[in-house]
């Protein structure tokens, strides 16, 4: 399937969970279940994204104590939604880390995070590039950490060894303080980059987007839980 190009952000939508923002996926280090339902409700073909957009199909992993199944495709950004792509539909840029407009975005509100996705759908839409009834949202919790642990059996999607989290991760020993470029590192098993978010105690950071997560489905398509 080929992606269509468009003029418009290489990413989209936010998670903006302070509860998701801890260095492993999950901290109990659940198993994830590379089983895939047979069929999805709806087809990959259904859904146009944007460039450097990731497709990730249903599937089941183990969440905490609990087993969750994700029924519906959803699109993904390879990438942290970076400054300058959020300045361009917002029009100003919030973070406490400018200077490089390929940095991600921080420094935002829940409502920030939601009113950046209702900027995107009412953009793209009349640009022509979404189709209609169909729009961005923030991810459910559900599918971020499914997508990041991106079918993987592991603490982390790398592995079980925190001493390689240099290659994948900005850390509190690599990072300097402070946030860098998206997509530096190297990506998940599903090629996401950037899952394991930006050292946890930049005392600036009071709700760190993790790019690299969105869904564009038909409005009519209930996601399952909240969109937080």
């Amino acid at each position: 399937m080929t992606e269509p190009t468009s003029a418009g952000l290489s990413t989209c939508l936010l998670i903006l969970s302070i509860a998701l923002f801890q260095f492993g996926c999950d901290r109990g280090g659940s198993d994830v279940s590379s089983r895939r339902p047979e069929s999805s409700p709806v087809s990959s073909t259904e859904l146009v994204p944007l460039t450097n957009m990731v497709l990730i199909k249903p599937g089941s992993f183990v969440r905490g104590k609990y087993p969750v199944t994700l029924t519906r495709d959803f699109w993904l950004g390879k990438y942290e939604v970076t400054q300058g792509e959020y300045a361009a539909v917002m029009g100003k840029n919030p973070s406490h880390f400018p200077g490089d407009t390929n940095r991600p975005v921080e420094k935002l509100s829940y409502f920030d995070a939601v009113a950046y996705c209702s900027a995107v759908t009412k953009r793209e839409g009349s640009a022509g590039r979404l189709p209609p009834g169909y729009t961005y949202r923030l991810p459910t919790e559900a599918e971020w950490e499914y997508a990041c642990r991106a079918g993987t059996t592991n603490f982390f999607s790398f592995g079980d060894a925190a001493t390689e989290a240099d290659q994948y991760a900005w850390t509190l020993e690599n990072s300097e303080s402070t946030t860098h470029p998206v997509g530096q590192k190297r990506p998940n098993p599903w090629g996401l980059y950037d899952m394991h978010g930006t050292p946890p105690d930049l005392p600036t950071v009071s709700l760190r987007c993790c790019g690299a997560v969105v869904g564009i489905r038909p409005s009519n398509s209930p996601a399952p839980g909240t969109g937080l």
